[in-house]
């Protein structure tokens, strides 16, 4: 069970807590060796900064208006859905076996706002990936292609009721040999061993923040935090323990982009 967070009132702003806190969440992913993480705890986020891959080579570039806000161990992105995104490239073959995972906070309900491709951004070939797309009734879904067109190959649903200001946690699994895909939302499977088929042979242009073509109406508008990717696939006890041990911020009012009004830890 995730524990109860605790309020800390700091001027106008109101903080949620909840422990045990960053050290617990880095610790959890770090011992399941992702391939890639980016944990927007970087120093800066303006057009054309670095965004720091935590665990490997990957490294990606902030594009637009990207600002810092309050995360599940840091810090987040705040993307505010006209063409903001994190751009990191080509990552090779996509691994037999490998999972997705990230953490999003919607700030609206929108058709189509996509907080994550492996590409590429053409809408030609868009589909050609591992994407996620948010739809305006609530809808929250995976797409799988490995062929170009607008109609995807592989859609499955990760929640039907997704509402803006509160956080996922968002993990994918798969196993190409096998053919299975499994899903996770807050911790729990939500897709159990769904057949596919269909699967891109390259992570193309892995982007944060947009998905199938490079448009404000496929940007994502909100937060994201803790991207990553591995190798393996993650099991139903690893993505409960990650989900357990993240510390949410929602600050009440906070977007003036004063990271000095919040932190992760209880004063």
């Amino acid at each position: 069970m995730k524990p109860e967070p605790r309020v800390v009132v700091a001027g106008l702003f109101i903080l949620f807590f909840a422990a045990p806190g960053l050290a617990d969440y880095v610790a959890e992913v770090s011992a399941d060796n992702p391939m890639a993480w980016w944990r927007f705890e970087d120093a800066s986020s303006t057009g054309g900064s670095t965004a720091i891959d935590s665990a490997g080579v990957f490294d990606g570039v902030y594009t637009g208006n990207i600002q810092h806000r309050g995360g599940v161990a840091g810090q987040a992105a705040r993307l505010d859905g006209n063409l903001d995104y994190v751009s990191i490239g080509a990552m090779g073959a996509v691994p037999q076996q490998g999972s997705i995972e990230m953490w999003i906070l919607p700030e609206a309900v929108e058709n189509y706002r996509n907080p994550f491709t492996t590409g590429p951004l053409d809408g030609l070939t868009g589909n050609q990936a591992i994407r996620f797309e948010e739809l305006s009734s609530g809808g929250f879904r995976v797409v799988i292609s490995d062929t170009s067109g607008s109609t995807p190959d592989y859609l499955e649903w990760l929640t039907l009721d997704m509402v803006q200001d509160s956080w996922y946690h968002v993990v994918l699994t798969w196993d190409t040999v096998a053919g299975l895909v499994n899903g996770y939302l807050n911790g729990e499977r939500v897709i159990t061993d769904a057949p596919n088929t269909y699967w891109p042979s390259q992570l193309t242009d892995v982007t944060i923040g947009v998905g199938y073509i490079l448009d404000p109406e496929r940007c994502w508008l909100g937060r994201i935090d803790e991207v990553a990717i591995y190798d393996t696939q993650l099991a139903p006890s690893q993505v409960q323990a990650h989900y357990d041990s993240a510390t949410p911020i929602f600050v009440d009012g906070f977007e003036s982009g004063d990271t000095s009004a919040w932190s992760n830890t209880v004063p």
